[in-house]
């Protein structure tokens, strides 16, 4: 079968759709990918990557303002757009009030044809373009949710469009995949139609992409924490904090892209933290099996946020680590619900060192690595996949 997927952003910093792609391929399966150059580190992580997808067709579109015309064309009319009332906005409208990528994206395949068995749309701004050309050339729709996007924003006239172009467009769809439990349930509160196949598929990884666990010889409490961009507002700054206040008995390490800018407002003058540059994803699994913990920090900033399981949590867990999360509900679904080693805080001074504290001092009776990397292996993406598999096969 041929596969067709559509993204706004690239494959460097979509991981499920990097994870996707590569079942299609060991299914056998053709793929072409629609994806962005973003101007930023991803653009050549995203390179590194695709020189391991042998025979993938890639066709790039540009997020940046060069080609200048593109860029004031489509920036125009989503401005324009923006300021119409929405509910009078017949949903082609709509989606390109939401993204000027989903003008770029729907202009390129309304010139285009090709064949496809499946079209399957990753972030917003494919939504409407892949169900436009999906019904073009009568090729099944796949719609993966990997957040609840209504809920990204605290703009409530933003959040209205998304969730009404959502509840145009999904229900069109052969399958929606989910990244959370909480999320489809929380879409499932407002699109109330038959439902195909509607899968939660979490963000686990290769089992392969992870090292067997050893036993760590320092005798320093190592936490890790990675993002894309490490920056003010996530929760990072009380971490920060205590570490440096206990710098002696504990390494915190941060790995994302690092401004100036931010480097001055999160890290002067702090002791025992260590930043380390973006990795690609295979490397940074590898690395996390050098630490003892992994900081789920979320700050239940919006809804999404509070409701999400986010790769780093599953990434711990899958490398053995001990999790220090935050309670949001999304977290406390997943963790709750299983048998992993992990310990909850609230972001205080007072409690993240009592928790750093109980770690440091009992550290070979509560870290149990090896015992943590059993216990996640359900979470591997092998062994939950097998619904995506199925789908595909219909």
């Amino acid at each position: 079968m041929k596969f067709l997927f559509i993204t706004s952003s690239n494959i460097a910093c979509n991981p499920r759709l990097f994870k996707e792609l590569q079942l299609a391929l060991k299914l056998g399966h053709s793929c072409s990918v629609i994806q962005f150059q973003l101007g930023n580190w991803t653009d050549s992580k995203t390179n590194l990557l695709k020189k391991s997808l042998h025979n993938v067709q890639f066709i790039e579109f540009t997020a940046l303002r060069n080609p200048f015309f593109q860029w004031f064309y489509t920036s125009l009319i989503q401005k324009i757009l923006s300021f119409l009332p929405q509910t009078n906005l017949p949903i082609r409208l709509l989606a390109f009030s939401l993204s000027k990528r989903s003008i770029i994206i729907n202009r390129f395949l309304k010139n285009n044809w090709g064949q496809y068995d499946w079209v399957i749309a990753h972030n917003p701004p494919s939504f409407y373009p892949a169900l436009v050309f999906s019904l073009k050339i009568r090729a099944k729709l796949g719609i993966d949710i990997e957040d609840y996007h209504p809920g990204e924003t605290n703009d409530l006239k933003e959040s209205r469009k998304m969730l009404r172009m959502m509840k145009t467009i999904m229900p069109k769809a052969d399958y929606c995949s989910f990244a959370a439990p909480l999320i489809k349930e929380e879409v499932q509160k407002f699109i109330t139609h038959e439902f195909k196949e509607w899968v939660t598929i979490l963000n686990g990884f290769s089992k392969d992409e992870f090292n067997e666990p050893t036993e760590i010889k320092s005798k320093k409490l190592k936490v890790v924490w990675f993002s894309q961009n490490i920056a003010p507002g996530r929760g990072l700054e009380k971490f920060i904090s205590v570490a440096n206040k206990l710098h002696k008995e504990i390494e915190l390490h941060l790995i994302g892209d690092l401004s100036e800018k931010n480097k001055n407002l999160l890290l002067k003058y702090s002791k025992g933290v260590f930043i380390h540059l973006p990795m690609t994803q295979r490397d940074l699994h590898g690395f996390l099996s050098q630490f003892d913990v992994g900081l789920a920090v979320e700050t239940s900033k919006d809804l999404n946020n509070s409701i999400a399981v986010s790769n780093k949590i599953l990434a711990y867990v899958q490398s053995g680590l001990y999790v220090i999360a935050t309670p949001t509900p999304g977290q406390l679904s997943f963790l709750g619900g299983s048998n992993l080693n992990f310990s909850i805080v609230d972001l205080s001074d007072i409690e993240i060192e009592k928790c750093f504290s109980k770690l440091i001092k009992d550290k070979p009776k509560l870290i149990h690595k090896k015992l943590q990397f059993q216990r996640a292996k359900k979470f591997s993406w092998e062994n939950i996949n097998e619904s995506l598999i199925n789908i595909w096969g219909n």
